[in-house]
């Protein structure tokens, strides 16, 4: 009998073990499902809760006072960032306004200020004798105003070059006689005379043979520097260099070439 009963004992609590995962199964199911069912409920009680802060803070002083400052607080923030709007396209406004008007007085100036231009030249002798010595020849340049105001403080230079081949790409233009300083001013449409070559008569007559002979090749350059009317502008500067040499019909008997360096005027001569 004790037999039996123990018997029927394990089959229970085996059969148990075996239903027991099914069981835990079944309850999370049924936990899972409650959740879901009472999430609705979370989410009415949720606005339930937001729907009474406007009452709420209209009864209390302090919770209204911090509502009314923060919409406060965000307005003038608002407000601030249409104002850095406002001025940083104002900014850019300006700032077209002030190239515009820039560029409109340049424009002006450049119509009406001084400038002065070279033009080449080369005396000969009126004496049909003194003209077969090389030697009498001069060369240099008239300095003609071709603006609308007169120049002040005119100062002019020129020198020289004697070589057989082309003058060097790294040829430095030395500045080596004095500048000749005109003290008149140079007026709208007039012209003066700049300073000439041979200076001194340094150029030897073998030399101006063998230029007039095209058996070297005279270089002339300079400059000229000057204030063009206007006050407070920079000074100004105009250069030049010029290939001279002899025609082979000698009617006229010389001929300049622009040399493709040191010719440029104001800003252009600092590239």
């Amino acid at each position: 009998m004790a037999i039996h009963i123990r018997r029927r004992e394990l089959i229970a609590a085996l059969g148990g073990a075996a239903t027991w995962p099914l069981a835990a199964r079944a309850q999370q199911v049924e936990q899972a499902a409650a959740s879901v069912t009472e999430q609705p409920d979370t989410i009415s009680t949720l606005l339930q809760r937001l729907s009474t802060i406007p009452g709420r803070t209209l009864d209390d002083p302090i919770a209204f006072y911090a509502f009314v400052v923060t919409i406060v607080a965000a307005l003038l923030a608002l407000l601030s960032l249409i104002q850095i709007g406002f001025l940083i396209r104002l900014g850019k406004t300006l700032r077209r306004s002030a190239d515009a008007a820039k560029q409109t007085s340049e424009a002006a100036m450049a119509g009406q200020r001084a400038y002065v231009v070279p033009k080449r030249y080369f005396n000969l002798p009126d004496d049909p004798k003194l003209k077969l010595q090389g030697r009498n020849l001069k060369f240099g340049v008239h300095w003609t105003n071709i603006g609308n105001l007169p120049t002040r403080n005119l100062r002019n230079h020129i020198d020289y070059k004697i070589l057989e081949g082309k003058l060097p790409d790294d040829f430095e233009f030395p500045d080596n006689a004095s500048p000749i300083a005109s003290e008149t001013l140079l007026v709208p449409k007039q012209a003066v005379a700049g300073p000439h070559i041979p200076r001194d008569w340094d150029i030897t007559a073998d030399q101006m043979d063998s230029i007039r002979s095209g058996g070297k090749n005279l270089y002339i350059f300079g400059w000229a520097k000057y204030f063009d009317g206007f006050p407070g502008t920079p000074e100004r500067v105009t250069k030049f260099c010029y290939l001279v040499r002899a025609t082979v019909d000698r009617d006229p008997p010389f001929a300049f070439f622009r040399h493709h360096q040191h010719n440029c005027a104001d800003e252009d001569c600092d590239k």
